[in-house]
């Protein structure tokens, strides 16, 4: 708790100092580099540590944001920057405040020969929660940080070649995770080919590299991972985009054999805009790289993460899933200038096991469904006015052991957004 009260004195003047430069630079409503944007959500959940009926608990929560970037011509480069702070509160579970960061920085450079490409890091830190069925599990912060270099080689035909190196590296707060902390790099290479502006496709091959250093034995799990990957990006009319990639893959551990397998993952995004008022967006999406999946709770803002920026308050739940297929659709109604109505229902399919937590073949499955209606309202063009009602439940296989539970979760909640400068 000190330290999040210590963080937020220091950000305090800074968002302070900055919003001042902001609102006095000549044209900052306009041209300025700078943009800043402060957010504030209250919710009520009905279930807010996901657990059984028996153990569910409600509670109000609280998120107040700050967002700042910087997007900076450099010459021929373009140097982009943000740094997102969310201060979550909780009214009846105060154990569980804390402070949530996104910070990144990334430089979109170019140089002679007709290269270019994109250098940056990133840090964040957000809420994990792991299936725990208890009534107030331990807070547990998951800490992330990110590197990466891409770079493309352009010919004067139709095809680029690529090359990406990246690194990850994972730690949670709680000793008792130790066994999730996680270490990755990996190297990219590849060529795209776009006939048209329409249309690209890209092939490309990857080799990844990491381990699971603190086991629940003291050892360390060792991994690696051959891809082969094939994208499409494809747009067949002027209402109408699909991108899709599908991947085939080696994967093998040093300790979690049966994690050992071959693999495949696949993802197919369409997006469709019938008129200019209304929009559908549809994804389906086959994972099983090495890691936990991410989810954003259940009526906060938007979420991100890496190079693109984005919510910090976004919660990271344990899978310890070997297999997760997914299946959601998204719709806007822009009902007039001021007003917009959202909808948004999801289904996803987990196969688990407990191989990355303790190197045991216990294995099931389980099926968790969400449910979202919201209206956006904005009275200027700088402020946004909204509120969000969802449901979630999860259901469990027969033989799904201790992995994981069924539970249901309902929420309201409403949220003000005003931003200054770069949109």
């Amino acid at each position: 708790m000190a330290g999040d009260e210590r963080l937020t004195l220091r950000l305090a003047p800074l968002g302070g100092a900055l919003l001042g430069l902001l609102l006095a630079a000549p044209g900052a409503q306009a041209a300025t580099p700078w943009g800043l944007v402060l957010s504030e959500e209250v919710t009520h959940d009905s279930n807010v540590f996901r657990a059984s009926d028996a153990n569910a608990a409600a509670d109000t929560l609280s998120n107040t944001g700050l967002r700042l970037t910087l997007n900076q011509p450099l010459g021929r480069q373009q140097w982009n920057n943000y740094a997102a702070v969310n201060l979550e509160r909780y009214l009846d579970h105060s154990a569980w405040n804390h402070v949530a960061y996104d910070v990144g920085s990334e430089l979109d450079w170019s140089a002679p020969e007709l290269w270019q490409g994109e250098l940056g890091a990133s840090a964040s830190q957000q809420l994990y929660r792991a299936d725990q069925d208890v009534a107030e599990p331990l807070r547990n912060l998951d800490r992330a940080r990110r590197a990466w270099l891409r770079a493309r080689k352009g010919v004067v035909t139709d095809w680029t070649f690529e090359l990406a190196v990246n690194g990850f590296q994972r730690d949670l707060s709680l000793a008792s995770s130790d066994s999730l902390d996680q270490r990755q790099g990996a190297l990219e290479a590849g060529v795209g080919f776009q006939p048209n502006p329409d249309l690209r496709t890209r092939l490309l091959g990857r080799r990844t590299v990491g381990e699971y250093p603190h086991l629940a034995d003291g050892t360390r799990d060792h991994y690696t991972r051959n891809d082969l990957e094939l994208g499409l990006d494809w747009q067949p009319s002027g209402a109408s985009t699909l991108a899709g990639r599908v991947a085939w893959g080696r994967e093998d551990h040093s300790v979690s054999s049966q994690r050992s397998a071959n693999v495949w993952a696949g993802s197919l995004a369409w997006r469709w805009q019938p008129t200019g008022k209304l929009n559908f967006e549809t994804r389906l999406q086959r994972d099983n790289d090495t890691g936990s999946s991410r989810f954003q709770q259940a009526g906060s803002g938007s979420s991100g993460s890496g190079s693109s920026g984005g919510s910090a308050s976004d919660t990271q739940q344990n899978t310890d899933a070997k297999l997760s297929t997914s299946a959601g659709l998204t719709a806007q109604w822009t009902l007039s200038a001021l007003w917009r109505l959202n909808a948004a229902a999801a289904l996803t399919h987990r196969a688990l096991d407990r191989a990355a937590s303790s190197g045991t073949d216990t294995q099931g499955t389980d099926d968790t469904r969400t449910l979202s209606l919201g209206f956006t309202y904005s009275p200027t063009r700088r402020i946004d006015l909204g509120c969000t009602v969802s449901r979630e439940r999860r259901t469990v296989s027969a033989d799904v052991g201790g992995l994981s539970f069924p539970y249901e979760a309902n929420s309201a909640g409403c949220s003000a957004r005003w931003w200054l400068g770069q949109h």
